[in-house]
C-alpha cells in the first residue's frame, strides 16, 4: 500500500504538510538491540522545500530554477574517452573544442598521436549515438561516480531523490529501516514492517539516482540489505560537486553555508536522531514514527533544490556559462 503521498506541489515547491495513510505494524524490537547510535553516519537534513530561496553571496545568491534536458554539460564531457584525463580535459576546452560537436568537427589532438586521438573520437563518436538513443545505463557505466553529476542536464528532469535511515553506520550489523524516495510527482516512504520489499520495483525504471553521499553509504546499504538489487541507473552523488564548489563538510555544514532554513520540528535533527526515533516507536512511540517520516521527507525533496543549484553553479565555473535562475 502507498505510503506518504505528497499532497501539494513539486519538489522544491512549499507543500502542504501530508499525513502517512496506513500505520505500520511496530518492528521487532529484538532486531533494535543490535542498533548502534554512536555509529550513524550523519545524515542531516536541508529544509528547501517551504524555503523562498537559496541566500549565499558566496555562491552568486542562487535560485533554483528547474533543469532543462540537453543542459550542456555531459556533452561536454571527454574524460570518459580513453587517453583523456582531467588536464586534457581542460585542456581541449581551453582550446575552443567544449561539446562533443566541436571536437567531432574540430582537429583535436592528444598527446601519444594519431591512435589515441582515433579512440578518444571513436567514443565520443559512440557516446553521442548513446545519447540520442537515450541510453543511460552506457553511461552510468562509463562515468566515475564522481563524474556522474554531470548528466544531471539529460536525466535530471526524470531523476528520482533518495535518503534511507538506518539503525547504524554498519552494514554488517545495522538494518534499514526507512527508504524515502521522490520521483518528481510525489513522495514515497518505505518502511520496515510494512511495505520494504516494494522500494526495487519502484525505482527499476528510473534514469538517475540523486543523493548525497550515497556512494559510500545509501547504496552499499542497500545492496547489503537486499544482494540481488542491482543500481544501473546513473547516480549522481551531490557530495561530489558540492564539495568541488567549496561546500565542504556535510549536509548541515552546506545548509548554513547556503542560507538554507528548515521546520522548527526538524531544525536540529540529526542522524543519530532518526536511530533515536525509530527505537522510540518500537517502544511504542507512535508520535516518534511521524517525526522521522518528516525528517526524511523533508531530506529527500529538498535533494533537488541541491541538485540544481550544484549542476548550474559548477557547470557555470567550469564552461563560463551563467547560472540559470527561476
Amino acid at each position: 500500500m502507498l505510503l506518504g503521498l505528497m499532497t501539494g506541489k513539486r519538489a522544491g515547491v512549499c507543500t502542504e504538510p501530508w499525513r502517512v495513510s496506513k500505520r505500520p505494524r511496530r518492528a521487532s524490537p529484538s532486531r533494535s538491540m543490535i542498533s548502534n547510535t554512536s555509529g550513524h553516519p550523519r545524515v542531516q537534513i536541508i529544509g528547501f522545500a517551504c524555503s523562498p530561496a537559496i541566500r549565499s553571496s558566496r555562491h552568486n545568491g542562487y535560485r533554483p530554477g528547474r533543469i532543462v534536458p540537453g543542459g550542456g554539460m555531459l556533452q561536454s564531457t571527454f574524460v570518459h574517452a580513453p587517453w583523456i584525463g582531467y588536464r586534457s580535459e581542460a585542456r581541449l576546452w581551453r582550446e575552443g573544442l567544449r561539446t562533443w560537436d566541436e571536437f567531432l568537427g574540430g582537429d583535436p589532438r592528444l598527446r601519444g598521436g594519431r591512435e589515441r586521438t582515433k579512440a578518444a573520437r571513436q567514443e565520443i563518436e559512440r557516446s553521442r549515438t548513446r545519447l540520442r538513443a537515450g541510453d543511460y545505463r552506457y553511461f552510468a557505466r562509463r562515468l566515475r561516480p564522481r563524474d556522474q553529476w554531470r548528466a544531471i542536464g539529460e536525466w535530471g528532469d526524470r531523476a528520482v531523490f533518495l535518503d534511507i535511515e538506518t539503525t547504524g553506520l554498519r552494514r554488517n550489523r545495522h538494518h534499514v529501516t526507512l527508504i524515502g524516495l521522490h520521483d518528481g510527482r510525489r513522495m514515497r516512504q518505505f518502511i520496515e514492517g510494512v511495505d520494504l520489499d516494494e522500494f526495487p520495483a519502484a525505482i527499476a525504471k528510473a534514469p538517475m539516482i540523486v543523493t548525497f553521499n550515497g556512494s559510500r553509504f545509501d547504496l552499499p546499504f542497500l545492496q547489503s540489505w537486499r544482494p540481488q538489487l542491482r543500481f544501473e541507473q546513473i547516480h549522481a552523488d551531490l557530495l561530489y560537486p558540492l564539495h568541488a564548489l567549496g561546500l565542504a563538510g556535510g549536509l548541515k555544514a552546506i545548509e548554513v553555508e547556503l542560507g538554507i532554513e528548515r521546520s522548527e520540528e526538524t531544525r536540529n535533527l540529526h542522524g543519530y536522531d532518526a536511530v533515536r526515533l525509530w527505537k522510540q516507536f518500537e517502544r511504542g512511540d507512535e508520535g516518534a514514527l511521524d517525526i522521522l517520516l518528516e525528517y526524511n521527507r523533508q531530506d529527500v525533496e529538498n535533494l533537488r533544490p541541491l541538485m540544481e543549484y550544484a549542476y548550474e553553479s559548477l557547470r557555470a565555473r567550469i564552461l563560463g556559462t551563467r547560472a540559470r535562475g527561476p
